[in-house]
């Protein structure tokens, strides 16, 4: 949200492009964009200031030694956990952990970070 602005969401909407953008949640989004997925990496009582109208997607950065799901003061459509792969916390043990609590919890959904190591899953 530091180098985004209004007149380019403002542009890209009048030339017909849908917009979706992610976000750390330090900053409000003060346009509209037509999709906002808020990966947080802020206190919650910052996303809830940030984001009073709710978000289209929470996606949480999760590991295995966060033994409980988030629970968010943001409302959203969808709700991710994605398994950390930082190098620091064993991959499978991230994935099996947040793959328990999503089945447990039903209304939370996996997301990997394609874009990185996960090649070292298989």
């Amino acid at each position: 949200m530091l180098q985004l602005t209004g007149d380019i969401v403002h542009g890209f909407s009048a030339a017909g492009y849908k917009q979706a953008i992610e976000t750390n949640g330090m900053h409000p989004v003060p346009f509209h964009v037509d999709h906002l997925t808020v990966s947080p990496k802020v206190a919650e009582h910052i996303l809830a200031r940030n984001f009073p109208n709710g978000v289209d997607e929470l996606r949480y950065p999760w590991h295995s030694g966060k033994p409980s799901i988030p629970e968010p003061k943001v409302k959203a459509s969808h709700y991710f956990l994605s398994p950390i792969f930082d190098g620091n916390s064993p991959i499978q043990a991230n994935i099996q952990h947040c793959i328990k609590l999503c089945l447990a919890n039903p209304e939370w959904k996996i997301s990997t970070q394609l874009h990185k190591a996960t090649w070292n899953v298989l």
